[in-house]
């Protein structure tokens, strides 16, 4: 061989390749369906060596995919991670949560903000130049796109690709449908009248007091075979409701809360390391069978400010998460079609039917009068966010699977032999059906009009807010501010006492112990070891009062002596 051939044969073998993730991802998904190592260095055209050293780093890659919240990371070909860490991440927090709102960004826009939070993280002389802005840009897979049509239009376009991304990824993790999960936030009013009732008229005319519209937000999630939901999650303003008191670790939901209940990056982290892991190893050790050390899922939600994508795997890195593309949830995110839509319409017919009278009592019958309004209005006072939280709950865990299951039809296909569209919730007319319930008690006012404006007053709350610059670069520092004021409780419900609630205990047991109804006679136990519980109370009580007054006696006779 000449000298020049060996010359061209040392170069050649000197000039390297770099595969993008997309073809390490590939290359990993093929060495675990039993490629050699010659085999892959000749399909990708590098040397065994890469080949054993993108091996070894597979949890990294996989891990780095499922975590970007844009399907064109792809293209990329290192995991190198920005100069200032900080920086970079809280750009592009302020850039997903513009994304997600359907905001146009520019490139002057990235560049102002880049500096803007350099500037809050004291890093000095720091210039957004066009270098960094493109290498920004790459390292997030952001592409320049024409935006048309409406403003939060969604991007049809990247859906497909990320209903690849995630069947590839639960092929190549052998993940099952039970073991994908899907979590969102909503906001909702879990205290308000509808308008031009004769109860929200009575509230209107008290002075100073306003109609009330009390808000909390509510985290749902369940997995793609509906079998599984977890406990929700519910954010109020006040750290320690009075009508909470003393059943705050007894709740039927995990609680928390912040200033202006909304969910917050800590808040979730929270109750995913803490509460979804959890219930998710659980799930699949005692109702799967599932040995502890194979249990492994993944949780998508949406590209929103109120999620720290990056913090999101169990410290053993089985249990994942990867956001959906950034402005798709109404398109393909499953508590978003129509699971959040149902659950809402449940809770506000069960809190109607808790509220309102619709029957004149028998006092009323007696003296021929009506104050179903009146006692409607007392209803409503003493409804509180303790009756709230168990009706939500109870809303909740009696969802129908079929709803659950149906919801993943628009990311996932249905599975075979199965019909996911029978026995679903049915809700034309709901409206019209309370509307005519509420007419029958007597709200001649009432149109059907507000009856469905009650039902929507919060559809568009996402339970999340926006986060200012401060609140953005204190999330991606960890120093975040969760304190919350007290709130006082609106709820006019006042203890009472053990011995005035036992007469009516009595008539209750009466009642029950005579019924012929099945469903009612059931509960005649629990009623008895309840008048049982008080009456040990009152005892307890009463010696505690005799005793008090024997010691008051030998006291005084004591100091007589």
């Amino acid at each position: 061989m000449s000298q020049s051939s060996i010359r061209g044969v040392q170069d050649l073998k000197r000039k390297r390749k770099y595969l993008s993730i997309d073809q390490k991802i590939d290359l990993i998904e093929k060495a675990e369906r039993g490629y050699s190592v010659t085999r892959l260095a000749q399909e990708f055209n590098i040397g065994k060596a890469t080949v054993c050293d993108i091996k070894k780093q597979k949890d990294n890659i996989r891990k780095f995919v499922a975590q970007s919240q844009t399907h064109a990371i792809g293209n990329r070909k290192t995991l190198k991670p920005a100069k200032y860490t900080d920086l970079d991440s809280a750009v592009f927090k302020w850039f997903t949560q513009h994304r997600a709102k359907g905001i146009a960004v520019s490139v002057d826009s990235i560049r102002n903000a880049a500096e803007r939070l350099a500037e809050k993280l004291n890093i000095d002389n720091f210039k957004a130049s066009t270098g960094w802005v493109c290498r920004f840009k790459e390292r997030h897979g952001i592409i320049n796109k024409k935006i048309c049509g409406e403003a939060l239009s969604a991007d049809v376009g990247s859906i497909n690709a990320f209903k690849y991304k995630l069947s590839q990824h639960m092929v190549s993790n052998n993940l099952s449908w039970f073991q994908v999960y899907n979590a969102d936030e909503t906001g909702f009013n879990w205290k308000c009248l509808q308008k031009n009732t004769l109860a929200s008229r009575l509230e209107e005319s008290i002075p100073g007091r306003k109609v009330s519209k009390e808000r909390i937000s509510a985290l749902l999630c369940g997995n793609a075979d509906g079998s599984h939901r977890t406990k929700c999650a519910i954010v109020g303003k006040s750290a320690n409701p009075r009508a909470l008191k003393n059943c705050m670790n007894r709740l039927p939901v995990v609680y928390y809360n912040t200033k202006n209940a909304c969910f917050t990056q800590i808040i979730f982290e929270d109750w995913f390391q803490n509460h979804f892991c959890k219930e998710v190893r659980k799930h699949q050790i005692n109702e799967r069978g599932i040995r502890p050390a194979d249990v492994k899922a993944m949780l998508l939600v949406a590209n929103a400010p109120a999620h720290p994508i990056a913090k999101l795997t169990s410290p053993d890195g089985k249990i994942t998460c990867m956001a959906l593309p950034p402005n798709t949830t109404s398109l393909i995110q499953p508590m978003d079609q129509g699971v959040i839509y149902a659950l809402k319409r449940l809770y506000k017919r069960a809190m109607n039917v808790e509220i309102m009278e619709v029957l004149l009592s028998q006092e009323d019958e007696r003296l021929n009068k009506d104050t179903k309004a009146s006692r409607t209005l007392e209803n409503f006072k003493k409804y509180s966010i303790k009756d709230a939280i168990y009706i939500w709950a109870k809303q909740w865990n009696e969802l129908k699977v079929t709803t659950l299951k149906n919801a993943w039809n628009k990311i996932l296909s249905p599975v075979p032999g199965e019909n996911k569209d029978e026995d679903d919730y049915d809700f034309e007319g709901f409206d019209n059906a309370i509307f005519e319930t509420l007419g029958d008690a007597g709200e001649e006012d009432l149109q059907l009009s507000d009856v469905t404006e009650w039902l929507d007053n919060d559809a568009a709350d996402p339970g999340y807010g926006e986060l200012t610059d401060d609140e953005i670069i204190q999330c991606v520092t960890g120093n975040a501010d969760e304190d919350a004021e007290e709130e006082e409780d609106t709820c006019s419900m006042l203890p009472i006492p053990y011995a005035a609630s036992l007469q009516n205990l009595n008539q209750l047991l009466d009642m029950v112990a005579v019924t012929d109804d099945e469903d009612v006679a059931d509960y005649y136990l629990h009623l008895r070891g309840l008048k049982d519980i008080i009456m040990k109370k009152l005892i307890m009580k009463k010696q505690t009062k005799i005793q008090k007054f024997l010691e008051m006696q030998w006291s005084q006779a004591e100091q007589q002596c």
